[in-house]
């Protein structure tokens, strides 16, 4: 048998295997009856029937989910420890990158993955291996795709699919495999190991080749009455599939041999001979039958009666049950009408493709990423690899859009929105924009937000603990932290985001745990509606949790900063970041972005809210509404966070160089050429070292801008230095003491 190959090579050595296999069954424990019930030609004849009825709606059906399984895209991956080498060293391959936190997370909460990562530290994504290398190209006959289409089409139709392991690589590796037409293949049970082996061959043949337990993997759907072969979908939708073939055959019948006639023909004057009455019926149908004879006439020479017929009703209902028998049948398969009706509407058609890939698919590719982990992954002596299938499932596109209006409501720019749909980013669309108002980021004047007092209470409770902090602000106005949540990295400046650095990554990392952590706290105070509470926020415990969680990236950027400061002046203190002074400014800094942005995240919760009591929402509403900001802040806002703290602790540290060194009087602001209008017009501007450009309770930022006067408030924080606004790439240049 080709499909074969080193079977058949081998067939003399199975000799042996396949007596002791044939004993196991003649001489297993139970009946006979049982035996043949789960072994003979019975079952293997159901197999093959099932297999057969691959042709109608099963075909359509069955294909749709193949190619969906097929598509899907099986990755390999490998746990690491601390203190571990990367996986598959031993044979010499590049191993690929570790995974971000968002797929390690996501791996992590999988059911299937949950036990293999409980002590991970992180998560390799192989891209080099002999298991992708075999997984690419199967056999010398069938690609990974086939393959994949073959073992959904298998489980669906028969309920198995079996793989044929070539494991005559290195060390007893696999090389290639072959799958194998399940009809052909007889589970042997086993008293003790629940499987003895497999015998493959056709059904009656005195001859079959024997495998081993660990040559074969065997797929199967649940079958509750025989736990060694599995229940396809066409015998659990057999009556509908057949009772469907029925009226199909009917309705071809009726087409063939117009088997219901349209009249009966009775001659008024006696009885016909059998040789007349032939003669007749010849001459009707010849001037009559045929779609080209519609409408003639016949003329004839005797006395005739003709009777019209009409199907009767019994026949009428039954071919009117076509459409249960259909929907019965693609329901067996997990789909739904929505995905075959062309009247469907668009929403319609998403939804049930939605459920299909979350009911449907997924699970499939559960079964199949699970197996393979259980039998075939561990034959390559690795316990650190597992596969695991990139996620599917899309979200339902009427809740996309919804949360993307959300988002852009509270200051996503557009060209995120567009480029997450596969779009080009139009010009200007990297600036957020404030909802109602339509105008560019910073110009907007809005009211003084009600956390205020809270903030400046706060604060002084700071102070009075003996924290270090910074001098109380008198006036935390218009808009406080607001900057966060309305504009985009790279926004004004234009710039585009580069990747993010170490210090911003582990800033953006901690800025996500802490709104993971404050999201259930939020959502559970929405239930309260009119009198949801987030004061919470504004207390010392989410202060100095904010705090602790940016300080590692904070400190780290503002030793960066630092050394780019003492390779400007010449001068290197090289204990700076050890200073008390440097450690209480470091400290305060931090204090105050904590403050500030929690302060921004307790109003827009208030606002989001207000907005969505007066569009007259349900508490399920309202907590949904929260859940979306959390995640776009999760998403966009956290990453602005990061990169625009990242550049404040570096130019914090830069200039607190230069003020430890002694040898710099003032610093001049140094803006790129494309930036936007507010840092043009700081361009070239000086200052003493120690004076600030702008304070919160300072005059407006006002320039002009095609032709117009535009705003930008400098009330988040005092800006000593860049930035100016979120994703700012200016800097500061140092101006020596003259000797």
């Amino acid at each position: 048998m080709g499909i074969l190959k080193d079977a058949i090579d081998k067939w003399t050595d199975r000799t042996a295997a396949y007596k002791d296999l044939t004993r196991v069954i003649s001489g297993l424990t139970g009946s006979n009856k049982m035996i043949g019930q789960f072994m003979g030609r019975k079952e293997i004849s159901d197999k093959n029937e099932a297999l057969n009825l691959y042709s109608s709606w099963v075909y359509t059906a069955a294909n749709r989910n193949a190619n969906a399984v097929a598509s899907a895209k099986l990755n390999l991956y490998a746990t690491r420890s601390t203190g571990e080498l990367r996986a598959g060293r031993k044979y010499g391959h590049s191993i690929g990158k570790t995974v971000d936190a968002e797929t390690f997370k996501r791996l992590k909460a999988s059911n299937s993955m949950n036990d293999r990562l409980a002590g991970a530290d992180e998560v390799e994504h192989i891209i080099d291996h002999p298991y992708l290398d075999m997984m690419q190209n199967v056999n010398p006959h069938k690609n990974a795709f086939e393959t994949m289409q073959a073992l959904s089409l298998n489980i669906d139709l028969g309920g198995d699919n079996y793989w044929y392991i070539d494991r005559s690589g290195l060390n007893g590796t696999p090389i290639e495999f072959w799958t194998l037409r399940q009809d052909y293949v007889t589970v042997v049970p086993d008293s003790k190991d629940f499987i003895k082996g497999y015998l493959f061959g056709r059904p009656g043949a005195t001859q079959k080749i024997a495998f081993e337990p660990d040559e074969i993997i065997q797929f199967q759907r649940v079958n509750l009455l025989n736990p060694w072969y599995g229940m396809g979908r066409v015998a659990g939708a057999q009556n509908a599939i057949l009772g469907y073939r029925s009226m199909e055959d009917y309705e071809a019948s009726v087409t063939r041999n117009n088997a219901i006639p349209a009249a009966v023909i009775q001659y008024k004057g006696g009885k016909l001979d059998s040789k007349r009455r032939k003669e007749l019926l010849s001459e009707w149908n010849n001037a009559l039958r045929g779609n080209g004879r519609s409408g003639s006439s016949f003329v004839a020479d005797m006395d005739f009666d003709v009777k019209t017929l009409a199907m009767n009703p019994r026949d009428l209902s039954f071919l009117q049950g076509r459409k249960w028998r259909f929907d019965e049948i693609i329901t067996a398969f997990g789909q739904t009408g929505a995905m075959y009706d062309e009247k469907a509407n668009r929403a319609n058609i998403e939804g049930a493709i939605h459920l299909w890939e979350k009911w449907e698919i997924t699970p499939t590719l559960q079964l199949i990423e699970q197996k393979i982990n259980e039998k075939l992954v561990p034959m390559y002596g690795e316990p650190r690899l597992f596969v695991a299938y990139d996620p599917i499932i899309q979200r339902d596109r009427a809740e996309v859009r919804d949360d993307e209006k959300l988002y852009l409501e509270n200051g996503m720019p557009i060209n995120r929105v567009l480029m997450r749909n596969g779009l080009e980013p139009v010009e200007g669309g990297d600036i957020g924009y404030i909802s109602n108002s339509k105008i560019p980021i910073g110009s907007a004047v809005v009211s003084e937000p009600a956390t205020v007092k809270q903030a400046n209470t706060i604060k002084q409770n700071l102070q009075s603990k003996k924290t270090a902090h910074s001098p109380i602000r008198d006036s935390y106005r218009k808009n406080v932290s607001r900057m966060y949540l309305k504009a985009d990295p790279g926004g004004l400046s234009g710039g585009a985001n580069k990747p993010l650095s170490k210090p911003e990554k582990s800033i953006n990392d901690g800025i996500k745990t802490v709104f993971t952590d404050q999201e259930p706290l939020a959502i559970a105070a929405a239930a309260s509606a009119v009198g949801a509470d987030f004061q919470f926020l504004l207390g010392e415990e989410w202060t100095f949790r904010t705090a602790n969680a940016i300080r590692p990236g904070v400190t780290a950027s503002a030793v960066a900063g630092a050394k780019r400061g003492a390779q400007q002046v010449g001068v290197v203190v090289t204990d700076f970041i050890d200073r008390p002074t440097v450690q209480n400014v470091l400290k305060n800094s931090t204090l105050d972005f904590a403050l500030a942005i929690n302060a921004g995240t307790e109003q827009a919760l208030r606002e989001a809210i207000a907005a969505g009591l007066e569009a007259g929402e349900s508490i399920p509403e309202l907590k949904k509404r929260i859940e979306l900001l959390y995640d776009g802040w999760k998403d966009w806002r956290a990453e602005r966070i990061a990169r625009t703290e990242s550049i404040r602790a570096l130019e914090l540290g830069r200039i607190q160089q230069w003020k430890e060194t002694g040898v710099v009087a003032g610093k001049i602001w140094d803006a790129n050429g494309d930036a936007c209008p507010f840092c043009l017009d700081m361009d070239g501007k000086y200052v003493e070292l120690g004076e600030p450009y702008f304070t919160p309770d300072g005059p407006d930022q006002v320039v002009e801008f095609n032709g117009k006067e535009i705003t930008l408030q400098h009330n988040y924080m005092t800006v000593d230095a860049p930035p100016l606004h979120p994703n700012c790439r200016c800097s500061v240049q140092p101006v020596l003491i003259e000797s």
